[in-house]
């Protein structure tokens, strides 16, 4: 469990990693207008770029925190339960953000086709990926 849990691991800091990128810089595109309609599906003006980015990153360094517990490789701060049901909702999370989204974003047809486009193709098979590996983890960890 400790292989799968720490791909996961690396999955979530690496794309937190780049949410915290996009806090301070619109890498790899090569500006914001560009970045918001890959990564929102519109042209993001407006958008609180910093603290909703650190914030994302945030979150998904916890989730890797969580997931590394249950799966054994850092020690637990408090109960084992919290780490369980926690596993389980980002497995959930990420699930549905692979699985439904997609079919939300064909639906509603409202965003940019670069975000459609990144979304089918990256996003939403990373979501399943990374959801998967934390749903192995919520089914068989050690935390």
């Amino acid at each position: 469990m400790e292989i799968v849990g720490l791909l996961a691991v690396v999955g979530l800091a690496a794309v937190g990693g780049l949410h915290a990128v996009w806090a301070f810089s619109p890498w790899p595109a090569t500006d914001r207008t560009t970045l918001a309609k890959v990564v929102l599906g519109d042209e993001g003006e407006g958008f609180p770029w910093g603290p909703a980015c650190i914030a994302m990153a945030a979150v998904l360094g916890s989730a890797g925190y969580v997931v590394a517990v249950r799966s054994g490789l850092l020690p637990p701060v408090g109960p084992a339960q919290l780490y369980t049901a926690g596993a389980w909702v980002i497995a959930a999370v990420l699930l549905a953000r692979g699985a439904v989204f997609p079919a939300v974003v064909t639906l509603r047809g409202t965003w940019s086709q670069e975000f459609r486009t990144w979304d089918l193709k990256v996003y939403a098979p990373v979501c399943l990926a990374l959801g998967g590996l934390t749903l192995a983890v919520a089914l068989g960890g050690q935390g």
